[in-house]
């Protein structure tokens, strides 16, 4: 079976606890904070909704090693010189797990990307983030971003 379909199945059967329902919404507002970033040219406005930890690191898996992400002049600075807008729809979270202060979740989204040069293109992809709760809010510490091939 078409691993898409299985995950819309899975999606459609879970039942998400309160805690996870929490994380799955922090995943939507950083996906809409992040574009208002890019559209406003301002890593504040991302980093107001969806704060990381000083020593987060995401591992785009076509690459050797994770990055560290670096706030405003890391992995956001590199997209914004790349992208023109970008835009992202069909969420769907796998697994989610909450223990304590510490929360990741498994889940697929399609970025919709207008690059500087080139034409717009869907790009589906397969994440994981993890989040440290710290004074009442959830800060990104990590996590994978793969392709999901065409």
């Amino acid at each position: 079976m078409n691993p898409v379909i299985v995950a819309v199945l899975l999606q459609a059967a879970q039942s998400w606890s309160p805690a996870q329902q929490e994380i799955i919404e922090q995943i939507k507002r950083c996906n809409d904070a992040w574009v208002a970033s890019i559209e406003q040219k301002r890593f504040e406005v991302y980093d107001a909704v969806c704060p990381a930890t000083e020593q987060a690191v995401f591992w785009y898996t076509a690459r050797d090693a994770p990055v560290a992400y670096k706030g405003s002049t890391g992995l956001w600075a590199g997209l914004l010189s790349q992208n023109r807008t970008v835009s992202w729809r069909d969420l769907e979270p796998v697994s989610v797990q909450v223990d304590g202060d510490v929360a990741y979740i498994y889940y697929a989204v399609t970025w919709t990307v207008e690059p500087q040069s080139g034409p717009k293109g869907d790009n589906r992809s397969r994440r994981l983030t993890v989040f440290h709760k710290r004074n009442g809010r959830w800060h990104m510490s990590g996590g994978s971003i793969a392709a999901v091939p065409k």
